[in-house]
């Protein structure tokens, strides 16, 4: 999954949101590639930024924190342009149950700046496709 968001977010402080309801296949590893750019389209360079995601049991209307249930690994290989990429390991996801859950992530910039996206649902599901043998 790739997903960008638009808005100068980190200078800013402003609270882009993460886009949709994600589908996690239970037992299968996971990877969320996130593009941020500004709003003239430019890479945000996320050099020295750090990130952390989770995902959580609990409404996603809730007003105060749920369970966590999983955190997912970021990626910074592209930082400069702009990009980081969440996974979450197979191993990981076969733990979670099958149900609705909420994800979201934050991002601190150098400065100690602290970012959080907006919240989205995640549904983790079961493998529909027998894996061939």
């Amino acid at each position: 999954m790739t997903f960008s968001t638009k808005g100068n977010a980190m200078s800013s402080n402003k609270v882009p949101a993460l886009v949709g309801t994600n589908s996690i296949t239970k037992g299968e590893d996971v990877s969320i590639t996130l593009k941020f750019v500004d709003a003239a389209g430019s890479a945000i360079d996320l050099t020295g930024y750090t990130a952390g995601a989770s995902i959580d049991d609990q409404p996603l209307e809730a007003t105060t924190p749920g369970t966590n249930i999983a955190d997912f690994t970021p990626d910074y290989t592209d930082a400069a342009n702009g990009t980081i990429t969440l996974t979450m390991s197979k191993t990981v996801t076969a733990a979670i149950a099958v149900k609705g859950y909420i994800w979201d992530m934050w991002l601190r910039d150098s400065t100690g700046l602290v970012t959080y996206m907006i919240p989205n649902r995640a549904e983790v599901i079961l493998n529909v496709t027998d894996n061939p043998a």
